[in-house]
């Protein structure tokens, strides 16, 4: 009986880890601003600004999510992100900011450190407007003031890229790859355009997910691609063989260059040494985004000595809601071990690893169903642990999400011993094979 009481313990243990790991991680749900309803966009974006401090209302009840952001403002938020240091001895050439404001000390912490400039040599402008583009500029000097290097979910894609001023092209373009910043829904940045509390508060939540997903720019990424590249026109193919668990797996980077959402069907073969097909299969993935990357992995559980492939494109009509998918490579490792007294007295470790990815479903009102293979690398670079075709995973709108893979193995007690090469701060990838909302998946 206790054999079997410890049994069901454990496979409780890993049962409620996975449920609680599903639950998102946003912000309160709720807010106190009137004119902040629960079916608004920027309603999980609002919330988080404020509940984490960043933002605050115009008025005990207001947050004027349609107003406009001041210079002011703009420097305060992130002067609150980094935690509002002392700016004690620090003087500022601008006439226009006296001591005592509400946003004098943001205003010395910003000149500091290059986050702003005035105007001019001698006016700051705190109550003028910030535009989308000199806000982006800001976020993007606050990102190289704490030496971080943004991850990269996309390639640019707006239409009015030629409007965005000189100064800020290197902002736009980062903070859009990070999935920072988006274009508006006709594909335009609008550089010009002042920048609402709204989408300020977007900015801010999205950006506070991905700088936790930054690397500092001297830290090693996973070596995922590899010298064998193929370039087609229209997809740039970058692929990576590995050995893993008795088998082989090869990775394709795989980036679509083009304007228009593609289905690819990837017909593939295993090949031994001799040039013998062992295996082959077929793989399609429909609503490939324009000027996106995604992974594909090949895991036929074998050994083979190569992967050929042949890559058939077809103009995608519908929604390509992968787009809106974002994750970063920091992946959380806990490993745990639990003593299970299994059948013949054997004394074993069942040793649980979860791998927490953090995800967020930027469409702003849509829920979507994620089916995916996820692959984690080790601190040598080797993948340590990969789920092939995992099901589906619903991510709802316009949130962020942890979601945790549980790898287990059972080794004898004397040989437990926890790699350090899965210690904390893995690196991983989340190679899509659908995306779609929940009302498709139904029908």
């Amino acid at each position: 009986m206790k054999k079997l009481i410890s049994i069901l313990l454990a496979l409780i243990i890993s049962a409620s880890m996975m449920l609680s790991a599903a639950l998102p991680v946003s912000a309160a749900e709720t807010t106190v601003f009137t004119d902040v309803k629960s079916g608004d966009w920027y309603y999980t974006d609002v919330s988080y600004v404020t509940e984490k401090g960043i933002m605050q209302g115009t008025s005990g009840t207001h947050f004027s999510p349609k107003g406009s952001l001041s210079r002011a403002m703009a420097v305060t938020v992130l002067y609150r992100m980094v935690g509002t240091p002392s700016t004690s001895g620090i003087r500022l050439p601008f006439e226009d900011v006296k001591g005592g404001k509400w946003y004098t000390d943001a205003v010395k912490w910003a000149y500091k450190n290059g986050i702003a400039i005035g105007k001019t040599e001698t006016r700051f402008a705190p109550s003028d407007s910030i535009t989308r583009a000199e806000f982006a500029t800001m976020l993007h000097r606050y990102v190289d003031s704490n030496n971080l290097e943004l991850p990269k979910f996309r390639t640019l894609f707006i239409k009015d890229v030629s409007d965005i001023p000189e100064y800020a092209f290197e902002a736009v373009r980062d903070l859009y790859k990070a999935q920072v910043i988006d274009g508006r829904d006709d594909h335009t940045f609008a550089p010009y355009d002042t920048i609402t509390r709204a989408e300020a508060a977007k900015m801010l939540h999205m950006f506070c997910y991905v700088s936790e997903l930054s690397l500092p720019k001297d830290e090693e990424k996973p070596p995922i691609n590899s010298e064998v590249i193929e370039t087609t026109g229209q997809l740039v193919i970058k692929e990576k063989k590995y050995d893993y668990d008795g088998g082989n797996v090869t990775i394709l980077n795989i980036e679509n260059q083009t304007a228009k959402d593609l289905t690819l069907t990837i017909t593939a073969k295993y090949l031994d040494s001799d040039g013998d097909v062992l295996e082959s299969e077929t793989r399609v993935i429909k609503g490939f985004p324009a000027n996106f990357r995604n992974y594909v992995v090949f895991y036929p559980d074998m050994k083979y000595d190569k992967l050929t492939y042949n890559v058939e494109l077809a103009e995608y009509k519908d929604e390509a809601y992968m787009k809106y998918i974002a994750y970063g490579s920091n992946v959380q490792v806990i490993s745990e071990a639990h003593y299970v007294d299994i059948l013949y007295g054997n004394e074993t470790v069942n040793t649980t690893v979860v791998t927490n990815y953090k995800m967020a479903n930027t469409h702003k009102s849509e829920d979507l169903l994620v089916c995916a293979d996820w692959v984690v690398f080790d601190k040598n670079g080797e993948i340590f642990w990969i789920e092939n075709y995992h099901g589906w995973h619903s991510f709802f709108a316009n949130t962020t999400q942890k979601k945790s893979r549980i790898w287990l193995r059972s080794v004898p007690w004397d040989d437990y011993k926890t790699p350090d090469s899965i210690k904390g701060e893995c690196t991983g990838i989340i190679a899509f094979r659908d995306v779609t909302t929940e009302l498709m998946f139904l029908k």
